[in-house]
């Protein structure tokens, strides 16, 4: 592979419609728009390199929030969606975009959207046999207006139900609609209490349609008197996350369909396709709250560079985004914050750092109390005001205080995302901590029980207004804010 960068650029940038100015005393021509924040005349790149400085086709952004800047691959990579590896190859002659447009998995295109395909590596996924759209009046409907979501909004999603109506006639339904073998099918799952996500199911019962319609139906009687929202990418569905609306507590209160398909998918990816807002959020009653046009569901924090998340989130054309993940996960919008910089101009979105406090806990006991251990904390109208550095000191005090093992305690500290000067601090007071009475360790065990406010606690005016007044991500300013382990976490 030549060394030398072998596509001509002004070529490339002319057939991309991409305007520049002419070209510098210094090499650089300016683009009119940078690809990456759209924001106008920020991005130079360099037309003939110089041996001991920067490489021909180096780019760079001088806007404070974007900063992108890279070889020419990379500015070839975002242009075209196509993986940085692909990208190589067409900036050193080893390949030309036609070799990757002409390919039937190039691109595919939805909604008026054209993207690069992407293998998720999962199977399509048939919702339940009993999936029914929820229909005005009924109790998913009202459940869900409870939680922010009218009924023209869950149809747009594409929200269903299993009513409980089906509840108790289940077997009855099967057996008048059904065939002998199906039946036979259930009962013997019921049975046996075979799990229908375990190869068991098919090893005692074969492959056949039979089986896969018993399978259904088995999985509908599961999610009686739940709410389903399905979870598809450029219209193709992979799975489900299904809430309960009874209010039954002998039952999951959330249940997703089988599979490793939450950690590969951000729900209501095709509602945003064309948004040039992107709020991104753990869970689904938090991208309601902050605009199902505009917000996707991690369906929880954990990610990875080279995830599936990660490579659908970049597939996304947002002018900003917006990480809006719940408090006390910090060190999450940091890693989340630094992969997708580059992409459009990023803002973290803060939640109040509140403690929601149960019914017949006071304020005045539990604040007596982290005044004694010396953990700083306020009063606000939603409850208690809280870093999440001395909220984990809680936690901490209240593991030693219950186990008495300062081994293990001193795992979890040494374990934690915080900072080493902020662990040896912690470890300190833990060997100073306070003689506490009957009561007030009660009141510590009670703290365990609560939980920081997040977008779904909060009404869509209250989100919208902490959106606006996001600021744009710092990580030296937010590492120092939330006292973060290091800026590689």
């Amino acid at each position: 592979m030549s060394k030398k960068l072998q596509i001509d650029i002004q070529d490339y940038l002319r057939s991309k419609d991409i305007k520049h100015s002419k070209v510098g005393s210094n090499g650089f021509i300016t683009l009119e728009e940078c690809p990456f924040c759209k924001k106008k005349k920020k991005m130079g790149v360099l037309l003939s390199g110089k041996p001991g400085k920067a490489s021909k086709g180096f780019y760079n952004c001088f806007s404070g929030s974007c900063q992108a800047k890279g070889g020419f691959e990379g500015l070839i990579s975002h242009i075209e969606g196509i993986e940085l590896s692909e990208a190589i190859k067409v900036a050193y002659g080893r390949a030309s975009l036609r070799n990757f447009q002409e390919s039937e998995n190039y691109s595919i295109e939805f909604s008026g959207v054209s993207r690069p395909k992407l293998d998720l590596g999962l199977d399509q996924y048939q919702l339940p046999t009993l999936f029914e759209e929820v229909s005005g009046g009924s109790d998913a409907a009202s459940y869900l207006e409870n939680r922010g979501l009218s009924l023209e909004e869950s149809k747009e999603l594409g929200c269903g139900e299993i009513p409980l109506r089906e509840m108790d006639k289940f077997f009855d339904l099967v057996k008048n609609n059904y065939s002998e073998k199906i039946q036979s099918i259930i009962s013997t799952i019921y049975k046996k209490r075979l799990k229908i996500d375990e190869t068991i199911f098919t090893n005692e019962l074969g492959e056949h349609d039979d089986v896969e319609t018993a399978r259904s139906l088995v999985e509908s009687s599961f999610l009686i008197g739940r709410v389903i929202f399905p979870c598809t990418v450029f219209g193709v569905n992979y799975g489900y996350v299904a809430r309960d609306y009874t209010g039954n507590t002998n039952a999951p209160k959330v249940r997703n369909s089988y599979g490793s398909f939450s950690s590969k998918i951000v729900w209501n990816f095709d509602n945003v396709l064309r948004s040039d807002e992107l709020v991104i959020t753990e869970g689904i009653f938090d991208a309601v709250k902050t605009g199902i046009h505009r917000s996707v569901a991690l369906l929880g924090k954990n990610i990875s560079p080279g995830s599936e998340q990660i490579k659908l989130l970049k597939q996304l054309r947002p002018n900003k985004i917006f990480i809006a993940l719940d408090s006390g996960a910090e060190s999450d919008s940091l890693k989340l914050a630094k992969l997708l910089s580059s992409k459009a101009e990023t803002y973290i979105v803060e939640y109040p750092k509140v403690l929601t406090i149960k019914e017949g806990d006071t304020k005045d006991n539990i604040l007596n109390l982290l005044e004694k251990l010396k953990i700083p904390a306020t009063t606000d109208s939603l409850g208690i005001e809280i870093m999440p550095f001395n909220f984990f000191s809680a936690k901490v005090f209240n593991h030693f205080i219950t186990h008495r093992s300062f081994k293990l305690m001193s795992a979890i500290v040494k374990n934690s995302k915080f900072s080493d000067f902020h662990k040896r601090r912690l470890l300190m007071r833990v060997n100073k901590l306070p003689r506490l009475s009957d009561e007030e360790k009660d009141i510590l065990l009670a703290l365990r029980g609560l939980d920081y406010v997040d977008a779904g606690d909060l009404s869509k005016e209250e989100n919208q207004a902490l959106i606006s007044n996001a600021r744009a991500f710092d990580e030296g300013l937010y590492l120092n804010k939330f006292n973060l382990l290091n800026k590689q976490s």
